[in-house]
């Protein structure tokens, strides 16, 4: 029983060990890009994000602005007219950026009321604050608006919350043949899009500075789930 104790007691020190080195290496490479310093924001520190009911739900943290920017960009899409929702935005850095291209709407999506709240002073303090929507709510509830839609994830939530979310879309798909894409970073569940009918791959950028920036693009097939569905049905009728 001790040494079961003990062997216990040192993978956690290791894991802990394991996740503050990751934390510290992660700040260090995106503060390298500048991007706080230059816009007065509280972007960069990797936080354990809540819900409303106090409990853990998952870590926030982001990428480099060169790197959101080359995501956006290899989608190969005219986004005016686009609404960008980020889904699981904390701090809300990925906002600040997509407020400089050409979306009809800009909305942050957090779980997490303290992470809005900064990201809300991010927001303010680039001036954005007309531009950039900020909302709470668990974003497998959430409903974007209608229209043309971007997606952008940055690995925010545990693959079961994930499913949630992509049947959400999925669902929009089949009622709409408005434009959905998705960018998805730090794509830890990235073979759940993968293997959906109802989404396809764009783009896929490998992480420069680190695996963690990964990036994957994915534009949505409208209808495709539900012709999916009547294709399998047996033919009943007369030809």
């Amino acid at each position: 029983m001790r040494r079961i104790l003990r062997l216990r007691i040192a993978r956690r020190l290791i894991r802990n060990y394991r996740n503050r080195k990751y934390r510290w290496l992660s700040n260090a490479r995106v503060c390298s890009d500048g991007f706080d310093r230059t816009h007065g924001t509280d972007t960069t520190r990797i936080v354990q994000t809540r819900d409303a009911a106090g409990r853990d739900v998952h870590w926030y943290e982001t990428a480099s602005a060169s790197t959101i920017t080359a995501a956006l960009d290899a989608l190969g899409v005219d986004f005016t007219g686009h609404t960008f929702v980020d889904l699981g935005c904390g701090k809300g850095k990925p906002l600040l950026i997509a407020a400089g291209y050409p979306f009809g709407r800009v909305i942050g999506v957090d779980v997490d009321a303290a992470c809005v709240a900064i990201a809300r002073k991010n927001v303010a303090a680039c001036g954005l604050s007309d531009r950039v929507e900020l909302v709470v709510a668990d974003a497998t509830d959430y409903e974007p608006p209608a229209g043309p839609l971007l997606v952008y994830l940055f690995n925010p939530f545990p693959g079961w919350v994930l499913r949630g979310v992509i049947e959400r879309l999925v669902r929009r798909l089949e009622r709409s043949p408005d434009p959905l894409a998705v960018v998805y970073m730090n794509p830890c569940c990235v073979g759940l899009f993968e293997r959906h009918e109802s989404f396809r791959k764009v783009a896929d950028i490998p992480g420069v500075g680190s695996r963690y920036e990964r990036a994957v693009g994915f534009v949505g097939i409208p209808g495709s789930a539900a012709n999916a569905t009547a294709e399998s049905r047996p033919h009943l009728g007369p030809d």
